[in-house]
């Protein structure tokens, strides 16, 4: 999946929570629930890569990165879309 698919999904999703698996950069898989529209204070000076896109983990209410093409699935509103 490219990093525009993906945005463009959650761009789709509305208000709708989207459940994003994927595979972390140590190798192993972490899911979490993002709501799109959520919108958090960003902490720190940091800029995230071009190469992912940031959400929030909404079940901890903190940011994560993803990198789309580790993405395994990915379900809006309990409907898997990939």
């Amino acid at each position: 999946m490219t990093r525009q698919e993906f945005k463009s999904i959650l761009e789709a999703s509305g208000s709708r929570f989207v459940s994003v698996k994927f595979t972390k950069k140590d190798g192993s898989e972490r899911t979490l629930l993002t709501n799109p529209r959520q919108v958090l204070e960003t902490l720190g000076a940091g800029k995230s890569s071009d190469k992912v896109v940031t959400i929030v983990d909404a079940k901890i209410g903190q940011w994560r990165s993803v990198r789309p093409e580790s993405i395994l699935s990915v379900k809006v509103g309990g409907q898997e879309i990939l």
